[in-house]
């Protein structure tokens, strides 16, 4: 009688670990995608904003407010901040200050069409770079 007694408490025991590490796996495979996801959109919205000649020549004349505009239409929502920079193609083109938390980046070289006014000074190539993270609630 006792013997069955232990049995059953190992495999409630059993069970609930795998009920735990089941549930542990699947948190962490969503928390994983949610990285990946912010990641892969840091990237197409310099991707989309590259291809408007307005904001090309922005970059390459430096203009960071409309830089910085362009990019918060893309980011609406309230709870994701954002810094982009633009730098000289060897220049380091870090952020600003240190955030807490997960910061994704992504870069994008800027360079001049080829048209009549390419030799002008603002035909040097940029990188424009983003930086993305949530806002931290405590």
């Amino acid at each position: 009688m006792q013997r069955n007694g232990w049995m059953r408490i190992v495999e409630a025991s059993l069970s609930i670990l795998i009920i735990l590490s089941v549930l542990f796996f699947l948190y962490n495979r969503e928390a994983q995608s949610e990285s990946l996801a912010l990641d892969e959109r840091a990237q197409n919205i310099l991707a989309e904003l590259a291809s408007r000649g307005d904001f090309r020549k922005a970059v390459l004349s430096r203009d960071e407010p409309y830089v910085h505009q362009a990019v918060a239409e893309k980011i609406p929502e309230s709870h994701l901040l954002f810094e982009a920079r633009i730098c000289g193609l060897d220049e380091a083109c870090g952020k600003s200050n240190f955030t807490e938390g997960n910061v994704y980046a992504a870069e994008r070289v800027i360079s001049s069409s080829l048209e009549k006014n390419s030799a002008s000074e603002g035909a040097v190539p940029k990188k424009v770079r983003l930086f993305v993270w949530r806002t931290v609630t405590r």
